[in-house]
């Protein structure tokens, strides 16, 4: 079994709704699960985080509590940099999200079978689109998979090259890893998305989506964003295309690190069988 690692803080009632639809997906089992749950900001924190401990200590005792207040980015990474010294492989997930119930079987399989693709640097369960079979992004999403052997990430970069991510991806994008390289924002997605941009690597979505954030309790989800989000889930795995996707969508030009607006257009006109 691939250990699923989840971050969490002060939402009770939003963390009991992840659990219920994790406690729903095939192949779950609470010894595989793991807890990282970050530190409060002040007295009213703690007595929520204390609530928050003691229901996660009655479906499993593994939990790593910060004694301060990390911040998302900064419990994120820890979370999954100590999971990985334990584990060669993980499921990374969070606190405000729900899964379908083939997510685990989904992320298992996709762990197994594209370990050694040197050019698939993580694999997520979230797909940006409804596409009928799995294929490659140069952005990360939700309900993450990743390898050790594979993992890294630029915050300990002294430079940057912002203007060759914002020309492989938008310059929006880029300006939104400079604020969490300069601390002002607390998100940590595109310090992975630019590692795969340094490694010319990408990030393997399905093509049925496997997880969505609450958008009704999120923090990490501004309200005009919402309607943006892919907030379908479906239950039927398509994994016999995905070498198929994998090999048509290598053989473009798509497949470098171009324009993501002229990728995912691309994505939207292929059909593929």
């Amino acid at each position: 079994m691939i250990p699923v690692v989840m971050t969490a803080y002060n939402r009770l009632s939003t963390l009991k709704k992840t659990l219920d639809s994790l406690f729903e997906c095939d192949g779950f089992d609470k010894d595989r699960l793991s807890f990282y749950l970050d530190g409060g900001k002040n007295n009213k924190d703690w007595e929520s985080l204390n609530a928050v401990h003691a229901y996660l200590e009655e479906i499993n005792p593994n939990i790593n509590m910060a004694a301060e207040n990390l911040g998302l980015k900064a419990n994120s990474l820890k979370a999954i940099n100590h999971s990985l010294i334990l584990y060669d492989k993980i499921i990374f997930i969070q606190d405000d999200q729900e899964f379908s119930k083939d997510f685990l079987t989904y992320m298992d399989w996709a762990l197994n079978e594209f370990e050694d693709r040197q050019d698939i640097m993580f694999a997520s369960g979230y797909s940006h689109i409804d596409f009928p079979t799995c294929y490659l992004s140069p952005l990360i999403a939700d309900g993450l998979g990743i390898w050790r052997e594979k993992f890294s990430y630029a915050e300990n970069c002294r430079t940057i090259d912002y203007k060759g991510f914002a020309k492989a991806t938008t310059p929006s994008f880029a300006s939104y890893l400079r604020d969490i390289i300069n601390g002002k924002s607390d998100a940590f997605m595109a310090l992975l998305c630019y590692q795969m941009y340094m490694s010319n690597a990408r990030c393997l979505h399905p093509g049925k989506n496997k997880v969505r954030y609450m958008v009704s309790d999120s923090t990490n989800c501004k309200q005009k964003d919402r309607e943006k989000l892919n907030n379908k889930l479906y239950d039927e795995t398509i994994v016999n295309e995905s070498n198929l996707a994998y090999n048509i969508i290598r053989e473009t030009k798509n497949y470098k690190w171009s324009k993501l607006k002229r990728f995912t257009r691309w994505l939207n006109t292929r059909v593929i069988h």
